[in-house]
């Protein structure tokens, strides 16, 4: 679907642990459905998105990875990718 990104987390990082984390900074994300349960966590891109709302997105993840222990990417990673895109 192209209102909803599917996001397996790295070995040893858990699905709730990241949804947790960014919860705690206001950031909403849906875990997945059965069959995938506790393997995906979905951001939701539907209707009027902003910008600013995708870099908070990301950057709260690499936040959140980061205080997990996961340090596969460097800090700034996303933003990059963000200015690339645009």
């Amino acid at each position: 679907s192209k209102t909803v990104t599917a996001i397996r987390p790295p070995a040893g990082v858990k699905v709730g642990d990241i949804r947790k984390g960014l919860n705690e900074m206001g950031i909403m994300v849906a875990g997945s459905q059965d069959p995938y349960k506790g393997q995906f966590f979905r951001i939701g891109h539907m209707g009027v998105t902003q910008m600013r709302e995708i870099t908070a997105t990301y950057a709260g993840l690499e936040a959140v990875l980061r205080r997990l222990g996961y340090t596969g990417f460097a800090p700034g990673a996303s933003l990059a990718a963000l200015i690339d895109y645009i």
